[in-house]
């Protein structure tokens, strides 16, 4: 159990960033009257960046001692 608790502590930021852009994502939608695609390429923007912080948090949880991952 020890040697997994890095990896899945690292994993509760990420829950919380997921939570976050669909919470984000709900919200948008529902302002949004109607549809073209401005709005679905700025849509595009949330899950990007999402993707981004769960590399950085995966990358915490398995080199929990280098300094980049957690840096970033």
């Amino acid at each position: 159990m020890v040697p997994t608790a890095p990896v899945f502590l690292t994993h509760v930021p990420s829950l919380v960033f997921v939570g976050i852009d669909w919470s984000s994502h709900h919200h948008l939608m529902h302002a949004v009257h109607r549809v073209n695609g401005s709005i679905l390429w700025a849509n595009l923007d949330l899950p990007f960046w999402l993707s981004r912080a769960l590399l950085v948090t995966a990358g915490m949880g398995e080199n929990h001692v280098a300094p980049v991952p957690g840096a970033a």
